[in-house]
């Protein structure tokens, strides 16, 4: 599987990928693409919250195992992942019906607003 990491920064360090705020991914004609970057975003945002440090080698499934297990909204955080996955490395189509529903499950993570 590959990392969550796309690119290296200088110094050869680990660098994230540049995180879509919730209105560009919303404005991504490709679903496929927008349910991933939901899934990144989402996932790093709440890793980040919980204080826990990315580490470069870290596949989507990898990172979530590090969140705790108490963490609001995780059941729909794990799911996205999931699907994040399917389409990644199954080339999975998805609808839009689908990716609105990950959209709302895990829009609270994304704005912190309450479901």
């Amino acid at each position: 599987m590959s990392s969550i990491f796309t690119a290296r920064g200088a110094g050869g360090a680990a660098s994230l990928p540049p995180l879509a705020d919730l209105t560009a991914i919303l404005q991504t004609s490709d679903r496929q693409r927008a349910l991933v970057m939901l899934a990144q975003t989402a996932l790093v945002r709440t890793v980040a919250a919980n204080g826990v440090l990315l580490q470069p080698s870290w596949t989507m499934r990898d990172a979530l195992r590090h969140i705790p297990a108490e963490q609001t909204h995780l059941e729909a955080l794990r799911s996205l992942v999931a699907t994040g996955e399917r389409v990644l490395f199954g080339n999975r189509e998805v609808s839009e019906v689908e990716f609105q529903a990950h959209v709302a499950g895990i829009r609270p993570l994304m704005t912190g607003v309450p479901a």
